[in-house]
């Protein structure tokens, strides 16, 4: 395509509708232009490797992207993931974008809460002392929608992991009974069966 068409918007709508990679071949002024910047990153928000600095140092242009597209809070300027407002918009359509923010946000409880709205797991992004904040903790569960019970511990205070030997544990199959004892962790197929003959006393 000769250069000159390189710089004509409606070309560059055309170009893009058929193969949105097209975007990063277009003249400066068009790579700038926000309408077209959305409409690539909903194909691929790495676009925005493509796009101007001059775009990404604009915080009400940053502000809008980044409710339109998870991930986008990654390549914005710095100043913004240490921005509230657009870090909270961010995790609003993503709580994992919170990874992202500045260490002083991964430290906001209103910030962080928002993230484990929308996604329980952020939690793990947030800052040491409010990964150990008992209402995000049950806000995280609560969000992930898990059906059976949870087994936290904050701080290794009990020691729990570590003396049944799966210390920086998560996520894991957790055999109890009706005490709340624990039976097995990740048990096979084999000892799960073992486990019920024994205690229905089969």
């Amino acid at each position: 395509i000769p250069e000159q068409f390189l710089a004509d918007e409606d070309i560059a709508w055309n170009l893009i509708k058929h193969d949105y990679r097209a975007f990063q071949y277009l003249a400066e002024e068009l790579r700038k232009n926000l309408d077209l910047i959305i409409e690539v990153i909903q194909f691929d928000v790495d676009m925005l490797m493509c796009v101007p600095d001059e775009v990404l140092n604009d915080r009400a242009k940053v502000l809008q992207l980044v409710a339109e597209r998870a991930g986008v809070l990654a390549y914005a300027a710095d100043e913004f993931k240490n921005d509230k407002q657009i870090v909270l918009e961010s995790v609003k359509i993503a709580g994992s974008q919170l990874k992202y923010a500045s260490e002083e946000l991964r430290n906001d409880k209103e910030v962080v809460l928002q993230a484990v709205k929308t996604y329980g797991r952020a939690l793990e992004f947030a800052s040491d002392e409010l990964k150990n904040d008992k209402y995000l903790v049950l806000e995280a569960i609560k969000k992930d929608g898990y059906k059976w019970p949870q087994l936290v511990e904050l701080d290794d205070s009990g020691n729990i992991w570590a003396k049944y030997g799966c210390i920086n544990s998560g996520g894991r199959r957790i055999l109890m009974d009706s005490d709340g004892r624990i039976l097995a962790f990740d048990p096979t197929l084999e000892e799960l069966t073992t486990i019920i003959e024994k205690n229905l006393g089969k």
